[in-house]
């Protein structure tokens, strides 16, 4: 019964939102927007977000393995929630998500979601690392400038060179640091 009330509070508050930023819209345009649109677009649209947000769960799953057990579907609705969170609020909204899981999930502890979310970030950010200086090893100067911008193809190797070296130091670490524990718990 308490899930049918949240649910229905919830629904409540997504019909008042879109009230409240849809009720100056003129509804005849768009339904003549909504009737050029081809179906196949949207529909392939709605599919890939999906995919995304069930491959963000299922990475979410993979650093939560080790804490905690959890279970796919709890993470898909969660991080649905979390992403419509910052949707709606902007990035604020990013603590949403690791806050919203221990709620639905009592096997996982706010402070381990909360961990998580911060390993994605890293992980996200080392992601743009690479895909931003892969593009700058492609970068071209404009004519007349070459001189003053070749730092940035050096620029581009660098960093894709670090975020390598990171990724290697993360696998060496994740070899070793088991034999690391048990030798500092002799001495100690």
């Amino acid at each position: 019964m308490r899930k049918h009330i949240k649910f229905i509070l919830l629904f409540l508050v997504a019909v008042l939102i879109i009230w409240f930023f849809g009720r100056d819209l003129d509804l005849k345009l768009v339904a003549q927007s909504l009737g050029k649109a081809r179906a196949v677009y949207i529909i392939s649209a709605v599919l890939i977000i999906c995919l995304g947000y069930l491959l963000r769960a299922k990475r979410w799953q993979v650093l939560l393995e080790p804490i905690t057990e959890t279970s796919l579907k709890e993470l898909f609705a969660t991080t649905a929630v979390g992403f419509t969170a910052v949707f709606l609020i902007g990035r604020a909204g990013e603590i949403v998500r690791p806050m919203w899981l221990p709620m639905r999930d009592k096997r996982v502890r706010p402070s381990a979601a909360l961990v998580t979310l911060g390993i994605e970030r890293v992980f996200d950010l080392a992601s743009l690392i690479c895909f931003f200086s892969l593009n700058l090893l492609w970068f071209e100067a404009p004519a007349g400038r070459e001189g003053e911008l070749a730092y940035i193809k050096t620029i581009g190797y660098l960093m894709l060179a670090g975020t390598f070296l990171g990724f290697v130091a993360l696998y060496i670490y994740q070899r070793i640091s088991p034999r690391v524990i048990r030798s500092l718990e002799k001495v100690v």
